[in-house]
């Protein structure tokens, strides 16, 4: 028994702000609880905890007092070394980047990468810009032993091409789809017809799905075009269902400018969104920037034909599966018009929902909490190791 009590690690895992509905905060909580399976404590420092759930381990709500985000990050980092300095830890997973982490989760793309191609050079001179840059390095700078945890694979070669960061300390991921999640709704004909029925869906109209909150950084203006550039018989019967969190005033506006008011449902957050991906058509993520996008795989799981836009990380997905359509980047609002009324108007769709569901039955896109642990707990030993 003496044996296995040295085999167990401290681990505290950090984020700025945990909230039930953000991808990020749920792989953070997936991760965690695994090391907590394996006998591991485990604990959270953030700023905020906003949820329904009761706290799965101990969760320290730490008082920052800076009003933007990265010096919250900083302020954060700070916490994370007091405490560092006062507890018996043995890794620090950091889900926001920031000094001092042990093993980072690489939830956001290359900022430098995607300032240089995205703002004007004077940006960088700007205090915030300036700080997520030095953050930013601070993590993926060459020299330290910061583990990088990476699921947007394309993002590998943007942080050596920006900061000569080593190639072994990226531990490549599957995309971690909660397959448990998705079998968890038992689909059921009538129930899908009364979630259709309750959003004023007929039998025979179209309802396009989007999943996701930031409706901003998500593309609802660009779905919202796209509908209400369908030629008149598709647009009629045409339907924008929107799940997620966000402000819906100005999308409401623009809906209404385009006279789709009644034709575009703004639903809030869905518990079990799973259903929506049966009782839909198509699903459509036209982001301006997407890291990842794990709805683009479960969607394709539900047997739901997508359109994207290329730049989402998990667009190689869905190529490879041939189970719908990307839009190429540089992004272009009448050639996402096009491919939204090509996909409706289909007679492949049978062929793009039985390859989604076929590459999802035969590609690992499932291991990535189980792995990310594994990785965690090897960092916890050596630097255990290392103090005694």
């Amino acid at each position: 028994m003496s044996s296995e009590k040295l085999k167990t690690h401290k681990i505290v895992f950090a984020t700025t702000k945990y909230f039930d509905y953000g991808g990020l905060q749920r792989d953070l909580i997936r991760i965690a609880q695994e090391c907590q399976s394996r006998g591991h404590t485990v604990e959270l420092v953030t700023d905020k905890w906003e949820s329904k759930q009761a706290k799965p381990f101990t969760v320290h709500e730490v008082n920052l007092k800076s009003l933007t985000n990265h010096e919250k990050n900083d302020e954060l980092a700070e916490q994370i070394l007091n405490l560092s300095n006062k507890d018996n830890i043995d890794c620090v997973v950091g889900f926001n980047k920031m000094k001092g982490l042990d093993v980072y989760y690489a939830g956001d793309p290359c900022y430098s990468f995607k300032f240089s191609a995205t703002k004007p050079k004077v940006f960088r001179m700007l205090p915030r810009y300036k700080a997520l840059l030095r953050q930013e390095e601070e993590v993926f700078q060459p020299g330290i032993d910061t583990e990088i945890l990476l699921i947007a694979h394309q993002e590998k070669e943007k942080f050596i091409k920006i900061y000569a960061t080593e190639p072994e300390r990226f531990n490549l991921l599957p995309p971690g789809i909660n397959r448990t999640f998705l079998d968890s709704y038992n689909r059921n004909e009538d129930d899908i017809k009364n979630i259709r029925h309750d959003l004023g869906i007929a039998a025979d109209d179209i309802m396009v799905l989007m999943v996701g909150s930031s409706f901003h950084t998500k593309g609802v203006d660009r779905a919202i075009k796209a509908v209400a550039a369908l030629p008149t018989e598709l647009k009629n019967r045409c339907h924008l269902v929107v799940a997620g969190e966000g402000k819906t005033s100005f999308f409401t506006r623009l809906a209404r400018t385009h006279k789709l008011q009644h034709q575009t449902h703004f639903i809030g957050v869905c518990d079990n969104v799973v259903k929506l991906y049966y009782a839909a058509n198509t699903l459509i993520h036209p982001a301006y920037s997407e890291n990842t996008g794990t709805v683009i795989i479960e969607a394709m799981y539900c047997g739901l034909p997508v359109l994207a836009t290329g730049n989402c990380g998990f667009a190689t997905h869905l190529r490879s599966a041939n189970a719908g359509m990307i839009c190429p980047v540089p992004f272009d609002q009448h050639h996402l018009n096009q491919m939204l009324n090509t996909m409706i108007a289909s007679d492949e769709y049978t062929f793009w929902k039985q390859n989604g569901i076929r590459y999802c039955q035969s590609h690992d896109l499932y291991s990535c909490i189980e792995k990310a642990a594994d990785i965690i707990i090897k960092c916890a030993e050596k630097n255990r190791c290392q103090t005694l």
